[in-house]
């Protein structure tokens, strides 16, 4: 089976603040192929400034890998009602809205 990889390596950075409740949070999703022409999802959160806590995970199909990341920024989206404030992108190497879906952060 041959694997379609991403253009290049994908990122996206999402930043969620509201300095009166001292709330600093940031979100992180790169994928990029691997040596075995898998697709490899990384996803780095935590608090704005501290190490914070990863996860990585492999697919071999890029649908598959495409629809762990829009099911995670939807996930995302539902930050404003779980916790009051929202995620905004801060950087995206998104440049035709293939891999990531534009409307990722919309709640739905």
């Amino acid at each position: 089976m041959t694997v379609e990889a991403p253009p290049c390596p994908c990122h996206v950075e999402l930043i969620a603040r509201d300095p009166a409740r001292n709330i600093y949070r940031r979100y992180a999703i790169e994928a990029s192929p691997d040596l075995f022409g898998a697709i490899v999802i990384r996803t780095a959160w935590g608090r704005i400034g501290a190490r914070g806590q990863e996860k990585t995970v492999s697919f071999d199909a890029i649908e598959d890998a495409e629809r762990h990341v829009r099911a995670t920024l939807r996930r995302r989206a539902t930050s404003p009602k779980r916790n009051g404030v929202a995620y905004e992108i801060i950087d995206s190497s998104e440049v035709n809205g293939e891999f990531w879906g534009k409307g990722s952060l919309i709640p739905r």
